[in-house]
Formats: structure tokens, C-alpha cells, sequence
């Protein structure tokens, strides 16, 4: 009895580190998105060992081709496996409460017109966005190593090739804006775009060497990649036929292997009826607050579900459904929530949500409290929306997993992931850049700064084999003393 009583003991003290982990990785999850992929890995695989790699990546895959948050859904899928259904769903939710919930504390501290706590942050955002660059590129350095360890030159160059490839195929749009280069790339794939093509020739392949079918793998898949508006998307969609087309025959192949659907359908009866709590509370705090139909609700739930492509692409789907219809001005979505939302951890669409639930609420009586609520309201339903499609995709990619196909698809998935990676690391020294400006200071100045703390981040990295909590300590404090001092002068 005494064995037992330790063993849930220390069960309890592993979900205890798991959902403290999910929430530091909130805390400083500057750069949201793709960005964090590596941070959460390194918390979840390497230093506590919750999960295997393997099915780390399998959450990563799944979450990198639906819509919603995809920090918010890799944590719902860790929590699934670390805890159940309970865990599933505390982890969503500590994941995207601190960005949440710091979006609430300024734009209630906006009210008074106090920037100095917007200056703060953007000091700090510096040195963490550097910190996060130092785990992007250790991500990409592993996964080379990881190619490597067979031995097989082969091996080594086909990872070199892949994650360029990646690189080269995302990249355009930051270099231009960094370099400040006139007109626009020839091409600029989304990661949903790249995890398509890669998809599509391993489905359509089968992830086999058939000369004629990679023939027209890479023909059709460059004339997805040179083509723009509409005959891109058709080339999008006879990618989407032949990529089925190639798939259908492997799962008729191996249907005894697949699980039943009766017993998928359940298991995604009961995930839903988490999320559809989410969903039922948000419902009753805006009925209790407005007093009208929970609008709010139903467009940020629908806002979630359209949320394809990124940060960017969340903020011109809720413009489209915020500010066009009136829910929340265009003074309040641009000027305040835009801004405090691309500076602050977490993800855009978890705090472009709440935080549009903020100014709604705040709007009926001018009360705090109403804000609070309807806030609460746009968090939980950011989370449900999100776990929502997550929780749908995973099941039945994880049903497929065991496909000579997907097996192939779990084989490359992580070099191209680095190479998204590599494209984010511009993408957050644009930001850094921008933010410089933003504080007053130049854009050089903001460079350096984030240079000096990412060299020196992978020198503790890699020499004195730092811990992460180290150098979050020395990338804050260093883009304190440096930012805030040329602030000040």
C-alpha cells in the first residue's frame, strides 16, 4: 500500500512540473507560433522527459496544419498524454493565460494613458526574442546532428537540403523587409503551404523512389510555388487530388491496422465535450454581461476556425469580423490591442480575442468587472476553437501514424521544421528591429543588442551547457541595461 500511495505520489508531483512547465513557456513565449515548437520541446523531451520525441512531433504535425494557436494546441496535446482529458485541457489553458492575462493588465492600464509599462516590455521583449533565437538555431543544429548520427553521408545532405530548401522557400519576405530591398520576393510559402508540398509528395510518392511520379511531383509542386492567385490555389487543390489519390490505396492497404472508426468517434465525443464546456461558459458570461445573443462568441469561435497562416493572416480575419461589424473600434483594435499584442508573449490570436472580449465587455457599462468577464469569455473560447480542430486532426493522424506514409512523413518532419525555424529567426529580428524603433532607439542599435545576447547565449549554451532559466534571466537583464539605457539617453 505504501509502494502505491508513493507511486501516485510522485504522479501527481510529475503533472505538478508538467503544468508549471506549460505555463513558464506561456510566460515567455515571445514570438508565439512556429517559435516555440523548439522552447516546448526542450522542456517537455530533454529536461523533465514527459513525452518522446515521437510523440512530441506527432502533436507538432498536427498542430502545424490546423487552425488555431499552435502553442495552445501542442500543450493540449502533451496534457492529453501526460494526464488525460483533465490534463489536456489545464494545459491549454496555462499555456495561453499569461499572454491573456498580461493583454488584460495593459489595456486596463492603457485606460490611464501609463506607457511606462509598455516601455518595460518592450526592453525586455528584446532579450527574450534573442533568447528564443538561441533555441531556434540549437533546434536546427540538433536536428542536423540527429541526421548525422547513422554515420550515412547521405543522411547528412539530404537533412542539409531539406531544411535550405525549407529556408529558402520562406525566407523572402523577412530578408526583403530586414534588408529593406525594393519591390518583392519571387515567392514567399506560408508554413502551411510547405507542410502541403512536403504531404503532398510523400502521400502521392508513397515515399518511394518512382522516378515517374517524382517527375511530377516536383512539376506540379513548382508550379504551386511560381503561380499566384488563382491558378496557385488550383494548383493547391490538384496537389490536395494527388496527394489523396496516393494515400487512398496505403490505408485500404493497411485497414486492419487502423482503429476502428466507432472507437475514434468516441474518443472525439469526449475531447469535444471539454471544449464544448469552454464554449458553454463563454456563452453564459456574454448573455450575463450584454444581456443580447452571444455574438461575440460565435464570431471569435468562427475567427478561430479561419485562422490559417500565422499572426498576420488571425489579424485580417478578425478585422474582417471585429472592426468591420462594429464589435470593437478600429481606435481600440489598432491603436492599443494590435500593439500590446505583438508585444507581448503567447499567441496573437489567444490575445487579439481576449482581449476584442476586453473592450466588449468594457463597452456595456463601462465597467472593469464586465471587461474582466467577457475577456474571460474571449480566452476560453480562443482555447476551445483551438483545441477543437486540434483535437480533431490528431485523432485521426493518429490513427494513420502507422502508414508507410506517415512513418516516412515523422522521418522528415523535423529537418523541415528547422528550416521554418530559421525563417522565424529573421522574422523575430524583424521584430526586434522594429521594436528598437518603436522605444526611440535605432534600428542598429537594436541589432547589436540582439546579436551581443544571442553570441552569447550560445557560447553558455554550447561551452558551459546553460540551462534555459539562466539565460531567460541574462537575456532580460542584459536587454534592460542596454535597451533601456539608450531609452533613457
Amino acid at each position: 500500500m505504501k509502494k502505491t500511495a508513493e507511486s501516485k505520489s510522485a504522479t501527481k508531483a510529475d503533472k505538478g512540473r508538467f503544468f508549471r512547465c506549460m505555463f513558464k513557456i506561456g510566460v515567455i513565449g515571445f514570438g508565439g507560433g512556429t517559435a516555440l515548437i523548439p522552447v516546448i520541446e526542450e522542456e517537455v523531451t530533454k529536461d523533465n522527459h514527459f513525452v518522446s520525441k515521437e510523440a512530441y512531433d506527432k502533436d507538432v504535425v498536427a498542430a502545424a496544419i490546423t487552425p488555431g494557436a499552435l502553442p495552445v494546441e501542442i500543450a493540449a496535446g502533451l496534457g492529453k498524454e501526460v494526464g488525460g482529458l483533465s490534463g489536456m485541457l489545464s494545459a491549454a489553458l496555462l499555456m495561453a493565460l499569461p499572454g491573456c492575462l498580461f493583454t488584460f493588465i495593459i489595456l486596463a492600464v492603457l485606460s490611464g494613458v501609463n506607457r511606462m509599462v509598455l516601455t518595460i516590455t518592450d526592453c525586455l521583449s528584446i532579450g527574450i526574442t534573442a533568447f528564443i533565437c538561441t533555441l531556434l538555431i540549437a533546434y536546427v543544429t540538433s536536428t542536423y546532428r540527429d541526421a548525422a548520427a547513422d554515420g550515412k553521408r547521405g543522411s547528412r545532405i539530404a537533412a542539409i537540403a531539406v531544411i535550405a530548401g525549407v529556408f529558402v522557400l520562406t525566407c523572402g519576405k523577412n530578408l526583403f523587409k530586414i534588408l529593406n530591398l525594393p519591390g518583392s520576393p519571387l515567392f514567399t510559402l506560408d508554413t502551411l503551404s510547405v507542410l502541403g508540398l512536403a504531404f503532398f509528395g510523400i502521400f502521392f510518392t508513397r515515399g518511394r523512389r518512382d522516378v515517374r511520379k517524382i517527375a511530377v511531383a516536383c512539376a506540379v509542386g513548382l508550379a504551386f510555388i511560381f503561380t499566384k492567385g488563382r491558378l496557385h490555389h488550383i494548383f493547391g487543390f490538384v496537389m490536395a487530388a494527388l496527394g489523396a489519390w496516393g494515400l487512398v490505396p496505403e490505408v485500404k492497404r493497411a485497414r486492419s491496422e487502423i482503429e476502428e472508426p466507432k472507437t475514434i468517434f468516441h474518443k472525439w465525443l469526449k475531447e469535444m465535450a471539454v471544449w464544448g464546456g469552454l464554449i458553454l461558459t463563454a456563452l453564459i458570461l456574454t448573455l450575463i454581461v450584454t444581456g443580447k445573443n452571444p455574438v461575440f462568441v460565435l464570431k471569435g469561435l468562427l475567427s478561430s476556425l479561419m485562422s490559417f497562416g500565422g499572426g498576420d493572416a488571425y489579424l485580417s480575419v478578425a478585422e474582417g469580423l471585429f472592426v468591420q461589424t462594429g464589435t470593437i473600434s478600429a481606435g481600440h483594435f489598432y491603436g492599443n490591442l494590435i500593439p500590446v499584442s505583438n508585444l507581448l508573449p503567447g499567441s496573437i490570436l489567444c490575445k487579439v480575442l481576449s482581449g476584442t472580449g476586453y473592450y466588449v465587455g468594457y463597452g456595456v457599462r463601462h465597467s472593469l468587472f464586465d471587461a474582466g468577464l467577457l475577456w474571460f469569455a474571449g480566452f476560453l473560447v480562443a482555447v476551445a476553437g483551438s483545441g477543437f480542430t486540434f483535437g480533431t486532426v490528431r485523432l485521426i493522424y493518429e490513427s494513420l501514424s502507422e502508414l508507410d506514409v506517415f512513418q516516412c512523413l515523422s522521418k522528415w518532419i523535423r529537418p523541415i521544421v528547422a528550416g521554418l525555424l530559421l525563417n522565424i529567426c529573421l522574422s523575430l529580428i524583424s521584430q526586434n528591429l522594429s521594436t528598437g524603433v518603436t522605444l526611440g532607439i535605432s534600428s542598429g542599435a537594436a541589432a547589436a543588442i540582439t546579436a551581443g545576447i544571442l553570441t552569447i547565449n550560445l557560447a553558455m549554451l554550447y561551452r558551459r551547457k546553460a540551462k534555459s532559466g539562466v539565460m531567460i534571466v541574462f537575456s532580460a537583464v542584459a536587454s534592460m541595461l542596454t535597451a533601456g539605457s539608450l531609452v533613457l539617453l
